[in-house]
């Protein structure tokens, strides 16, 4: 496989979901209007007016259509291994997240019922086998230091991690620009990482929603014309989470036994900021 045609490809994901981003974008905020869907103001945020917070939905829709479009083209044109497992994992996960984002949009839920309902979405990846068995903290010495977890332990940290990200990138969500580019940056570099990892699959599913976060910003900037919500941060938050842990995540045998080991350093500094 040429790296020029990869680079085409990834370019084409990213365009693809940029452009339907940004022409669903008007769309929704006219859905928004009619139907009332407004953040109302408050000291954590920087708009003083009322503002349409239903923007994930123009972001979710850019990154399917986008990677759905990519792996159609991919398919006849690129001979490479694509791992469709990944991608399902990680869509369906993204749908979940997002589905309950929206729903606090629109119903306005209690926050320990979506803290509920995050742990039990978290705990679905985490039986999908999205999670780790073992930290990789070489950085603190010059020896082989992997931490091993036992099931118990790597359930909770896979919970901590997926749930407190999403949370973390919903509670940036409060002046413009500030999430959306927080996780334009991230997304940045794990397509470097995938990139040289040769994990095409999760290069595009980046670069697809790369595109439609994007496309997002340029009606996020201040001053703010429609909002990303919970929808739009649960998405992102989630997504990074989940493509941290797959994506970053190598296996390795160890007296024996296989285990997914969990590189913990380089994840931290990806989402460090959030």
């Amino acid at each position: 496989m040429e790296v020029i045609n990869t680079n085409i490809f990834i370019t084409i994901s990213f365009l693809l979901s940029l452009i339907v981003s940004v022409a669903l974008m008007p769309i929704v905020n006219k859905i928004g209007l009619k139907y009332k869907v407004l953040d109302i103001p408050d000291q954590r945020k920087q708009h003083k007016g009322e503002i349409v917070r239903i923007g994930g939905i123009a972001i979710f829709l850019g990154f399917i259509i986008g990677l759905i479009g990519i792996i159609i083209i991919s398919s006849f044109y690129l001979n490479i291994s694509i791992n469709l497992t990944n991608y399902l994992k990680v869509i369906f996960s993204a749908f979940l997240f997002f589905l309950l984002g929206i729903s606090d949009d629109i119903f306005n839920m209690k926050p320990l019922t979506r803290l509920l309902i995050q742990i039990i979405f978290g705990s679905l990846m985490y039986f999908m086998n999205i999670k780790f068995d073992a930290l990789d903290i070489n950085w603190m010495s010059q020896e082989n230091n992997i931490f091993l977890l036992n099931d118990f332990f790597s359930y909770i940290f896979t919970i901590l991690w997926v749930v407190g990200i999403t949370n973390a990138l919903n509670w940036l969500d409060g002046l413009d620009g500030l999430a959306g580019g927080l996780s334009i940056i991230s997304q940045l570099g794990l397509i470097t990482i995938f990139l040289f990892l040769s994990k095409w699959e999760l290069v595009f599913l980046c670069s697809a929603l790369l595109g439609s976060s994007v496309g997002f910003l340029r009606y996020n900037f201040f001053p703010a014309k429609i909002l990303m919500g919970d929808g739009g941060s649960y998405l992102l938050g989630s997504m990074l989470g989940t493509l941290s842990i797959i994506g970053l995540g190598y296996e390795q045998q160890i007296n024996g036994q296989q285990y997914q080991i969990f590189p913990i350093t380089i994840a931290i500094f990806l989402i460090f900021i959030p």
